[in-house]
């Protein structure tokens, strides 16, 4: 592979500021151990009542598990009136009835317990008001040849659709298990300017689970998306749609080359994400837009913007300002006065909760710093892009810039 950096870099300085500013962001995405046990207390609850022997489902060895961004570990906060969800998957192994019994015999149990149950064409929903909702997915065995694919009933169409969330999320966590290659970059005045500064952000300690860069990636895009389609009358890109395409342009990026920071990485990223959706005409001669499951073609995971002709030119918009805000955050990081006018591009792509939440947490992690007496350590003996020689490989990269051993 030819190790070409992609222009323009970045200095020590401004990569330390944003690495930060997007780890504070990120983990402000994600849920409170509050929150996560809530959510995790309430499966247990739903799948102990589905699979008790006393369940209507019983006669029918119910399998349940967890798919969606639970299973892809790129769950969201809620933000301001927008809820997250927890998908459930209902197997049912053994004499499995048609598509609209299906949905049928699982309301029914859930109706013992669950007196506001909704009832939609490809689930049954629990909501926990104020929390989340739980979309409780029916299926059966596609083949039992082959455990990792399934058919989940439609009522509107009454008939069964191929589904395989086991086999995707193994080929996402195939994807996130990528590594960019990093080259060094950086002049030696740029050096002596960053070692200079009075203040320079240290590469974050995680706490607790290191995070792959591409599921970073895609709870940033799913973020920026619950902000910006709200009030919109179009489809957004659901979450699958666009994990699949982070997926697949986190892929092409690790191909094409070298970088000098994961912020680089991001917007090559965010940059390519249209190229896997692909146009054909339908049976009644309209242009639709597709993208395949990766594991199974026969699913086009963009249906939903079929007869919606503003969806995608609309898509195409959501990422533009995506890779604005990343432009305009480098623009920010780079001034001396950067720090304090990062919030702006925050807002305008996440919203005024999140990006004050992002904003506070590199405050905090400042003011540590002050307190630890870390503040004046110089950005080229922190920054991980430190190879001896242009082409060097270096150490994987857990996040926007925290290397293993």
């Amino acid at each position: 592979m030819q190790l070409t950096a992609h222009q323009p870099s970045i200095s020590p300085s401004a990569q330390g500021l944003m690495i930060n500013v997007l780890d504070s962001l990120c983990h402000a995405l994600d849920l409170t151990k509050t929150q996560r046990e809530s959510a995790e207390q309430k499966y247990q609850a739903v799948t102990d009542f589905l699979g008790a022997d006393s369940s209507y489902l019983a006669p029918h060895s119910p399998h349940l598990f967890p798919q969606g961004s639970f299973l892809l570990k790129t769950v969201v906060k809620p933000m301001v009136e927008v809820e997250y969800d927890v998908d459930l998957v209902c197997l049912l192994r053994e004499g499995s009835p048609a598509p609209t019994p299906l949905v049928t015999l699982l309301s029914e149990q859930l109706l013992r317990r669950y007196k506001d149950l909704k009832i939609k064409d490809r689930c049954c929903r629990i909501d926990y008001a104020g929390e989340f909702h739980m979309d409780v997915i029916p299926a059966i065995y596609e083949s039992h040849l082959e455990g990792g694919r399934i058919l989940i009933p439609d009522r509107k169409l009454n008939r069964f659709l191929p589904s395989c969330p086991k086999l995707f999320a193994e080929w996402f966590d195939e994807k996130a298990q990528l590594k960019p290659v990093f080259m060094h970059s950086f002049s030696n005045t740029e050096r002596i300017k960053a070692a200079n500064e009075a203040l320079v952000d240290p590469l974050p300690e995680y706490d607790g689970m290191d995070v792959e860069p591409l599921r970073r990636f895609v709870q940033i895009f799913k973020a920026t998306r619950n902000h910006y389609y709200v009030g919109k009358s179009c489809a957004p890109p659901s979450s699958i749609v666009l994990t699949t395409l982070a997926a697949h342009s986190f892929e092409r990026a690790v191909a094409k080359g070298a970088y000098t920071s994961m912020i680089q990485v991001l917007r090559v990223v965010a940059e390519d994400l249209h190229l896997t959706i692909s146009r054909k005409i339908n049976d009644q001669g309209k242009v639709c837009h597709v993208l395949e499951n990766p594991k199974d073609s026969r699913e086009n995971l963009l249906d939903a913007w079929e007869g919606d002709d503003d969806a995608y030119a609309e898509f195409r918009k959501w990422q533009a300002l995506v890779i604005s805000f990343i432009d305009q955050l480098i623009r920010h990081s780079e001034r001396p006065s950067g720090f304090d006018t990062t919030k702006q591009p925050l807002v305008q792509a996440f919203g005024e909760t999140a990006a004050t939440a992002a904003i506070r947490g590199v405050a905090n992690r400042r003011r540590s710093m002050v307190l630890t007496g870390t503040a004046g350590v110089a950005a080229g003996q922190l920054s991980t892009l430190r190879a001896a020689e242009v082409t060097r490989r270096v150490p994987a990269q857990t996040f926007f810039g925290r290397d293993t051993d």
